[in-house]
């Protein structure tokens, strides 16, 4: 009889959905460390995947995987809340997943202070999703994009730009087939 490895197993039976049979395990391993486990299960609970969805639970288990040092975590938490309406409380983990080079922590964060109303705080948005297009973050060069079409005065550069915006869209598209943990795409 082979043995399988807890971590493999749960990846199955997770990327199979089946979510409930992963759940227990999921958590043992999360609470043994895992940070992938720590991850799913804050995913599990904010989209409801297994019951109801609790933003508490799913915040907890986020944070538990941005504590091991997960960037992807950190952008996970910084989303939930900032689509829960807790933009400032989400600007420490987006904060913290830019230190360690997460590319959609920058494009998040980059958008909430594009927001502000301070320029420097505009200023530094852009910064951010600038070096995050420059490293390949495919929303990111979007948006800068969407920032210089009202811009632009000419109506051949605004066409031009727009022709753009098709073939990144596609782009991101074919990269979430590819990988849909990339760190290019959201």
């Amino acid at each position: 009889m082979t043995v399988v490895d807890p971590e493999i197993r749960v990846h199955s039976l997770v990327a199979d959905g089946n979510y409930t049979e992963a759940f227990p395990l999921l958590v043992d391993l999360s609470e043994k460390g895992s940070l992938y486990s720590s991850m799913v299960l804050g995913w599990m609970y904010e989209n409801g995947v297994i019951g109801h969805k609790d933003i508490e639970k799913s915040q907890f288990y986020y944070e538990k995987a941005a504590a091991g040092g997960d960037g992807e975590a950190h952008l996970r938490l910084g989303a939930m809340l900032v689509n829960e309406g807790a933009t400032a409380e989400a600007r420490a983990p987006l904060e913290a997943g830019v230190e360690l080079g997460n590319l959609g922590c920058k494009y998040y964060l980059g958008i909430i202070e594009l927001n502000e109303t301070s320029l420097q705080a505009q200023k530094r948005g852009l910064d951010l999703i600038k070096a995050a297009a420059e490293q390949g973050h495919i929303f990111s060069r979007r948006k800068l994009i969407s920032i210089e079409i009202p811009a632009s005065n000419s109506p051949l550069k605004w066409a031009l730009l727009l022709t753009k915006v098709l073939p990144l869209t596609l782009s991101a598209f074919r990269e979430a087939l590819r990988d849909r943990n990339s760190n290019r795409v959201l």
